[in-house]
């Protein structure tokens, strides 16, 4: 599988350490770029790769997602419910609500 992804590369010559990023769920591969002059004063290589899963995050509008959505909690956002931070401990720790 290839993904889409960016790098931030640091300026002089190598080898530079490299951090391996994964954004959120919703955001895509420049979501972290921006970060990579502020690590270590922007000597570290950023390798920023795209989730492969198209998910939506708004009206006409989505991001990508590295799995995809449980049932459990698919089925609270078509209600409009969003489960509280207890909800989810409960479910991590149990899993079900």
């Amino acid at each position: 599988m290839q993904l889409i992804h960016t790098i931030y590369e640091p300026s002089g010559s190598g080898p530079h350490p490299t951090i391996l990023t994964l954004h959120g769920r919703g955001a895509n591969a420049f979501d972290l770029l921006g970060l990579g002059p502020h690590i270590c004063s922007g000597k570290f290589r950023l390798i920023c790769p795209q989730g492969p899963l198209k998910t939506p995050i708004g009206p006409g509008a989505f991001g990508y997602a590295w799995y995809p959505m449980s049932p459990w909690f698919q089925s609270r956002r078509r209600d409009g419910i969003q489960p509280r931070a207890g909800e989810s401990s409960e479910v991590c720790r149990n899993g079900r609500a």
